[in-house]
């Protein structure tokens, strides 16, 4: 798939939903800690503080380590904060941030043709 295929989102954007969101609901989690970034959290936590939203804890496990990976969120004694280790990182989240607000169904479609080329 041609990341440029998908109308009305940045170029920037969806490379960063390619290399970081692999489903609308790790959006969600990572959207929940950017709009708290002085906060530390247990995976435990995330799970009932994201209700009504439904994650499973190994899901939301599996999506906390990408994060790790990418340098989006630190981990220290079993908790996570939101700390992207570069503007640039902070400037895709945030538009992924805006899209969720402004554009939600194109955000979903995006990252579900993003993930569907992946398989």
């Amino acid at each position: 798939m041609k990341l440029g295929a998908i109308p009305d989102l940045p170029g920037s954007l969806l490379r960063f939903i390619a290399a970081a969101i692999p489903t609308y609901l790790s959006a969600e989690v990572l959207l929940f800690l950017a709009a708290r970034p002085e906060r530390s959290y247990k995976p435990e936590e995330i799970v009932v503080e994201m209700r009504p939203v439904v994650i499973t804890l190994p899901d939301l496990k599996e999506y906390l380590d990408l994060f790790r990976l990418l340098n989006i969120v630190e981990k220290s004694d079993g908790y996570f904060r939101y700390k992207p280790s570069s503007p640039q990182l902070e400037t895709e989240i945030e538009a992924l941030a805006q899209a969720y607000n402004e554009r939600p169904v194109t955000l979903i479609y995006a990252i579900h043709q993003i993930a569907e080329s992946r398989v």
